[in-house]
Order: C-alpha cells, then sequence, then structure tokens
C-alpha cells in the first residue's frame, strides 16, 4: 500500500505537468493584452472618425452656403431682341457687271484693251467698223420714213378711241364719269374702272382660331344677305376668307362664322384686282355699269375725238426712239471710236480684233492721241489739260448734198477717205448739228421727204419699228467683288439693301472682311417646303482673293422684342428643354423644372415660344463654374458634394 501512495504521489508532483500549467498561465495573460491593445485602438480610431466627419460637416456645410449666395443666379424671364445670324457659303465673282448695247450691226473693226483690263470713262475701247455703220443708219432712216407714213394715215383716220377690257372679269367699281378727262381721274382714283378676274371677294379677320386652309364658312352682309365662302390662308393670327364677287360690293362689312361660332367681322375687297387705265382724252360713253360681266374685247369706254389712238402713240414712242438711235450712230459715225461710258473692267472682247501696237487716246488719263494724215501713218502727240481747240470747219460739202448750207459754227468730220459718205436723205446740216450735240433732227427740214398720199397704204399691217440690239461690250465694278447666297423667306424679309454682312474666305483661314447686301431678289424658288431667295453681297476686291473662290456670309438679323432666357439656364431632359423655376434658400438646390419651347437664338440667350411668362423667376448654376461632366438632372453635384 505504501509503495502504492507513493506512485501516486509522484504522479501528483510530476515536474513535467507542473511546467505546462506555467505555460497555461503565461497564454492566458498574452491574450488578455492583445485584447486590450485592440480594443484601445478601436475606441481612438472612433475618435479619430467622428472628429474628422465632424470637420467635413461643417466644411461641407460652409461650402454650400457660399455656393449659395455665390453660385447660383436668379433672374426675370423677359423681353430682348435676339440677333440671328444667316450664315451662307458662295462662290467669289466680279462685281456688279453692265452690259452695253448698241444696234445690231455696230461692231468694232479695232480693240485697244483685253478682257479683264481696266478702263476709264471715255477710254477708246476700239474704232468702229463704219462700213456696217452706215448700213445700220440707212436702215434707220428707212424705217424713219416708213414709220412717219403710218403715222400720218393713223392721224387721219382716227375717229375717237375705245378702251377695252384686256381680260374677263366683274365690274366691281367705276371711278370715271362721262366729261371726265382721263389723265385726272387716274391721277386721283389710280384707276378709270377696276374688274374682278378672278371671280372673288375677299376679307381679312383677327382671330386665333385656325379652322384650316379651305374651310367652309358663312358670311352675313350688314343688310342681312348671307353668302358661302372658304377659308384662303392663314397665318400668325390673321384668316383670309374669299366669297363670290357677284353680290357684295367694295367696302362692304361682312360678319364670318364657322358653326355658329363668330370669327370676326371686316371689309370686303376684290381679291384679284385689275386697273383699267389710260393715259389722254375725255369720256365720251361709258359701256358698263358695276357688277356686269365682260369678256376681253369688250368695250368699257368710248372717248372723245380728239384723243390720239393707242396705235399713234405707240408709233410717236417708237420713232423716239429710232432717232435717239440715229443720233447714237451719228456720233460714233464722225469720231470712228466707240468710247467706255463708265469706270470698271472690259468684259466681252473679241481678243482677235486687239491691236497692241496703237495706243489709244484716254478720256481721264491724258494719254496719248492717234492723228492720222493722209499717208494713213500714225503720230501722236501729248494730250494736255484743256481740250485742243477745234480746226476751222471744212465748207466743202458731199457731191450729193452740194446745194445744201453748213452752218460755220459746227465740226467737220476729218475727211478720211475711208468714212463712207452721209448716207442718202440724211440734212447734212442737221448731221453736223447733231454731233456737236445740236438740238433734235427736224423732220420738215429734209430728213423726211414728203408723205404720198395715205390712201394707198390704209391696209399697210402694223410694223414694229424696233432696230435690234446686241451687247457690243460690258464694263464690271472694278473696285468690289460679289457673292450671291440663297436665304430661306422667314429671313430674307428682314433683309434690305445696305445691311452689313462679313465675309470669311475659305482661302484665309480666321480672315474676315465688311460687306454689304447690294440687292435682294423679289422672286424666290421653291426647295421641298421651303422659299429661297438670292441675295447678293459685295465687299472690296482683295489681292489675295481670286473669282471662283468660296467664302462664307454671314449677315446679322435683329428681331421684334421677343421672351428670352439665357442659354446658361436651359436643360435638356429626354430631348426636351426645362428651366428651374424654384431655389431652397438652404441648401440651394434647384426645384420647379418647367418644360419650355424655344426658338431663335443667338450667342447668350433663347426665345421662349411657350411654357413661360414675362416676369417668372428662373434659377440657374453661374456657367463658369459648371462642371458639366459631373451634371446630375440638371445640377453641378460635384459642387455640393
Amino acid at each position: 500500500m505504501a509503495m502504492q501512495n507513493v506512485n501516486d504521489n509522484k504522479i501528483l508532483f510530476d515536474p513535467g505537468r507542473e511546467d505546462r500549467s506555467k505555460e497555461h498561465i503565461q497564454s492566458k495573460r498574452k491574450s488578455s493584452k492583445v485584447w486590450l491593445i485592440v480594443v484601445a485602438i478601436i475606441v481612438a480610431a472612433t475618435v479619430v472618425g467622428v472628429n474628422v466627419l465632424t470637420y467635413y460637416s461643417k466644411k461641407n456645410a460652409e461650402q454650400t452656403n457660399d455656393l449659395t449666395s455665390q453660385s447660383l443666379i436668379g433672374i426675370k424671364a423677359s423681353m430682348r431682341e435676339i440677333e440671328h445670324k444667316v450664315v451662307r457659303s458662295g462662290t467669289i465673282k466680279g462685281g456688279d457687271k453692265e452690259d452695253f448695247e448698241y444696234v445690231k450691226g455696230i461692231g468694232f473693226e479695232k480693240v485697244y484693251f483685253k478682257n479683264g483690263d481696266n478702263v476709264l470713262e471715255g477710254d477708246i475701247i476700239g474704232t468702229a467698223d463704219l462700213v456696217s455703220l452706215a448700213a445700220s443708219m440707212e436702215n434707220t432712216r428707212k424705217m424713219i420714213v416708213d414709220l412717219d407714213k403710218e403715222l400720218h394715215t393713223e392721224d387721219v383716220d382716227n375717229s375717237g378711241s375705245k378702251i377695252k377690257a384686256p381680260s374677263n372679269g366683274r365690274v366691281k367699281e367705276i371711278y370715271a364719269q362721262v366729261s371726265d378727262n382721263v389723265s385726272d381721274v387716274v391721277y386721283d382714283k389710280g384707276a378709270l374702272l377696276i374688274l374682278s378676274v378672278d371671280g372673288k371677294m375677299a376679307c381679312d379677320l383677327k382671330t386665333d382660331v385656325n379652322i384650316g386652309v379651305g374651310t367652309a364658312v358663312k358670311g352675313k352682309l350688314s343688310d342681312g344677305t348671307e353668302l358661302k365662302g372658304r377659308v384662303a390662308a392663314y397665318s400668325e393670327g390673321e384668316m383670309k376668307v374669299t366669297f363670290s364677287d357677284k353680290t357684295p360690293g367694295v367696302g362692304d362689312r361682312i360678319k364670318v362664322s364657322y358653326e355658329g361660332d363668330n370669327l370676326g367681322e371686316a371689309e370686303l375687297y376684290v381679291n384679284c384686282p385689275l386697273k383699267i387705265t389710260s393715259f389722254a382724252g375725255k369720256i365720251k360713253k361709258i359701256k358698263v355699269k358695276v357688277g356686269d360681266t365682260v369678256e376681253q374685247g369688250d368695250t368699257l369706254f368710248t372717248l372723245t375725238d380728239d384723243v390720239s389712238s393707242e396705235r399713234y402713240n405707240t408709233l410717236m414712242s417708237q420713232r423716239e426712239d429710232l432717232l435717239e438711235d440715229l443720233k447714237d450712230m451719228l456720233a460714233i459715225y464722225e469720231s470712228g471710236n466707240i468710247v467706255a461710258e463708265k469706270d470698271g473692267i472690259v468684259r466681252g472682247l473679241d481678243e482677235d480684233l486687239y491691236e497692241e501696237e496703237e495706243t489709244p487716246y484716254k478720256g481721264k488719263a491724258g494719254m496719248a492721241l492717234i492723228v492720222k494724215h493722209d499717208n494713213d501713218e500714225p503720230t501722236t502727240t501729248t494730250k494736255t489739260e484743256e481740250p485742243t481747240a477745234p480746226s476751222e470747219p471744212d465748207q466743202t460739202m458731199p457731191t450729193d448734198n452740194s446745194d445744201q448750207t453748213i452752218p460755220t459754227d459746227v465740226t467737220m468730220p476729218s475727211g478720211d477717205p475711208t468714212i463712207p459718205s452721209i448716207p442718202a436723205g440724211i440734212d447734212p446740216a442737221q448731221y453736223y448739228a447733231l454731233i456737236n450735240g445740236g438740238g433734235t433732227i427736224d423732220p420738215n427740214a429734209g430728213m423726211i421727204p414728203d408723205m404720198s398720199d395715205p390712201s394707198s397704204d390704209a391696209d399697210m399691217p402694223q410694223t414694229q419699228y424696233i432696230n435690234d440690239k446686241a451687247v457690243l461690250y460690258s464694263i464690271e465694278e472694278a473696285g468690289t467683288y460679289e457673292i450671291t447666297i440663297k436665304v430661306e423667306d422667314k429671313d430674307v424679309i428682314k433683309m434690305e439693301e445696305g445691311m452689313p454682312c462679313v465675309i470669311a474666305p475659305t482661302a484665309l483661314e480666321d480672315t474676315r472682311f465688311e460687306g454689304k447686301v447690294t440687292s435682294v431678289s423679289r422672286k424666290g424658288t421653291l426647295s421641298g417646303k421651303k422659299a429661297y431667295f438670292k441675295v447678293t453681297v459685295s465687299f472690296d476686291r482683295i489681292p489675295e482673293l481670286k473669282p471662283g473662290m468660296t467664302a462664307k456670309v454671314s449677315i446679322t438679323i435683329n428681331s421684334e422684342p421677343v421672351l428670352a432666357v439665357p442659354i446658361a439656364s436651359l436643360v435638356q431632359q429626354n430631348n426636351k428643354t426645362y428651366v428651374y423655376t424654384t431655389k431652397d434658400e438652404q441648401t440651394g438646390e434647384l426645384g420647379g423644372l418647367r418644360e419650355i419651347t424655344t426658338g431663335k437664338s443667338d450667342i447668350e440667350y433663347t426665345e421662349v415660344t411657350s411654357g413661360l411668362s414675362e416676369g417668372e423667376d428662373i434659377y440657374y448654376l453661374y456657367y463658369d463654374t459648371i462642371d458639366y461632366s459631373k451634371m446630375t438632372n440638371g445640377i453641378d453635384t460635384n459642387l455640393y458634394f
């Protein structure tokens, strides 16, 4: 037993077991320390985190308050003009070109300039082909002779005139009365009679109700008469309605209604009027009355016997034109030269006729003057500032007119044997008087022979006594270039001659030139559903630019005052446009998002056509502070978070 107890004690007091107990206690102590350290770290981190959050919350609040006072703008929607720029591209071409027409048959024998050369008014462009010129003069003289025969016949046979209807129509107004002087009535009223040529009367109503073009309506005159009509047009609150021209008179008031609703009241006028006018005589009889329908050729008025017929006056007008043609040809015939009629760049010359060795007399430049002698070898004399006095007139007459007397104070031709003789039938005294600027041709002084018996020419057809004309040369403005652009109808109505513009040539990057509008076409062309009109602008010639180059033209148009807001205030969402109409005074957050419809814009403002009224508040962030990459629903989130 004693042995067993001893062994048991040995087990209880085993040294190895004692060592293991110590290690266990030490391990527990280390674990407690770690946990204390972890808890301390967590507590410290929590304290630091709270302080940091408190700091940044305070900082963010300060920043928010600062943005609320400085970065948000509040304004009221107001009326203002919107500058609208029309920008179109076009091709640069030479300046305005004027064609100079002469009687066919007049041509150059030689020219002293080439196309593209600059000329001054009065410069000799070239010498005339005198042979063909003489033939044209003779042809003109014969026409005057024949014309005067017909004039005499027309004057004898004229026994009163009639004013006839030039078109079918209905008489709506008669201003003339029997014994009235035609010219007085036309001056006072603008016409003798008004025809309605499309069968319609019309009125214009002010209404915001658009029931559609072609819609049937009813009209009621002041006397109770009811009429049926149709809407002919509607635009911007104005409706045009047409009725039959059979019943109502010009100026009658009519009330228009649609399905029982009143559309308005207005005066009636002739929808498509034709004014009947004349120029002389007195009214003898009035053949129609208001309301009558007439056909083309029906007599409207007869005039007293003392008025010239329409044919007579036409012939007199043609005679004046022929005499003017003859005077111009005589001037060329006498000098042998065709001169520039204005400054500019000459075009349209036949350069095969160019002769470089001949130096022409320059009317303004004071250059050399060619003087031809009998040996036909030219010499030159220097032109002084004052013109050379004319030489003594040659008293020698052409053989076929030796019995004529020539005034001693007129200049004679040079006597060049290549110049043909004066055409037969032309009085040399009148010829030289004309070329020296004196008076007009007297038909009774030998220019026109005595009239034969007019009865033999009673059935003469109504010939037109007119010289055909042809362009002999053209002169282009030397100091300018032109560009023609096409402008939409809604913009062209705001344009007029003289408006400034800016030219940006493609060939000269970042270079701009000032120009102006020189013409606006009155007739447009359709392209799709839009009408376009030609607008021509001009600007000073620039050496670096050449005709055929392209350029952009910018024309600024000011609109009438419209409701407008800054472009910076617009918010785009889902292809719609909005503005903010409220803001939070504490946070600066924008609200009250409202949809609007916009119109034309300039670089700063845009027109508001619906969704907003004048005087309403709108808010937006000042655009210089906005980072568009961080926009959320129109608010710059990086400013607040």
